[in-house]
């Protein structure tokens, strides 16, 4: 059975939300390891850039519905936890070697947004979608398996606590944003989300005494168009998963959105291939077979969202 028109829609703005993330992904680590190693610094430029765009967006499409309705404070809810899981995150993937090996973990989320989606949002959770997301996580968790994160067993636990930690936030994000965008258009959601989530990274700065690093990234053109390039991905992927979001049932979206770990050990292949040494991470021996059996398994799950 061929899916349906709009079934393929929401499939192939999930799947591209989970192009332009996994983009960012790399983009990141790669600032992270070679251009701007404090993460709060590289979390500021991004701010400013999603608030000015936030701005803009606001002027040409304002926002009508009350600041007191659902949708508009559960939207600044969701922007606050966006910028507190999205400093988590980069705090390990800047300490952990292996991109490969962080993103599968974060990419549980849809076991939390499956739960709060059928508890909140009323969708219904059957066994093929069960089936479905339970492929797509599996293939997460085998990607991520390996004998330890690097540093002593207590910073070990530190670190995988963070990682679920992170992942549990977006699901919750992921359910805001949902809730949110049934008041709001896709525009004014991701405006009013940075909006929320700035004075989060600006603190962040200020508490961590980052502002030299940030003064510093600011004086140099190319680590700005980095970081901008970057950043200018999370926006596309932002904007095509809210579009997704509104045409598609969320517990299915986020799954085909949690198959970035697929797409990453990809770009990380073809990089290690085509630019050897611009990334300190080696696809080799067991573990590319690993995460290549991961990939295969994401694969899967991914081609039985169409068909549930």
């Amino acid at each position: 059975m061929v899916p349906k028109g709009d079934v393929m829609e929401w499939l192939l703005l999930s799947v591209l939300s989970t192009l332009s993330f996994s983009a960012y992904t790399i983009l990141q680590k790669l600032t992270f390891q070679r251009y701007l190693g404090n993460v709060f610094a590289y979390a500021f430029l991004g701010a400013v850039l999603h608030l000015s765009i936030a701005v803009v967006i606001l002027l040409l499409d304002p926002v009508r519905i009350p600041w007191t309705s659902g949708p508009f404070l559960t939207i600044l809810t969701a922007g606050l936890i966006h910028g507190c899981f999205t400093l988590m995150m980069f705090t390990v993937v800047q300490r952990e070697p292996e991109v490969t090996r962080v993103m599968p973990v974060i990419d549980t989320y849809p076991i939390f947004v499956a739960v709060m989606a059928v508890l909140f949002l009323g969708e219904a959770f059957t066994v093929p979608t069960f089936l479905a997301v339970g492929l797509v996580v599996g293939g997460a968790l085998v990607a991520s398996w390996h004998r330890g994160l690097p540093g002593e067993r207590i910073k070990q636990a530190r670190t995988l606590l963070i990682m679920i930690g992170v992942s549990f936030c977006i699901g919750v994000y992921t359910i805001l944003s949902k809730y949110a965008l049934s008041g709001l258009d896709i525009w004014q959601a991701y405006a009013l989300s940075s909006i929320a989530s700035a004075p989060v990274f600006a603190l962040a700065v200020h508490h961590f005494r980052a502002w030299p690093d940030v003064r510093r990234a600011l004086a140099q053109p190319k680590v700005v168009a980095i970081a901008a390039s970057g950043h200018f991905m999370l926006f596309l992927a932002f904007i095509v998963g809210l579009l997704a979001f509104t045409m598609g049932p969320v517990t299915l979206s986020s799954a085909v959105m949690a198959s970035r770990p697929l797409v990453v050990l990809g770009y990380v292949a073809v990089i290690n291939v085509a630019f050897p040494n611009l990334m300190t991470e080696r696809l080799m021996g067991s573990g590319f077979l690993r995460k290549g059996l991961a990939a295969a398994m994401v694969t899967a799950g991914v081609g039985a969202m169409a068909f549930v």
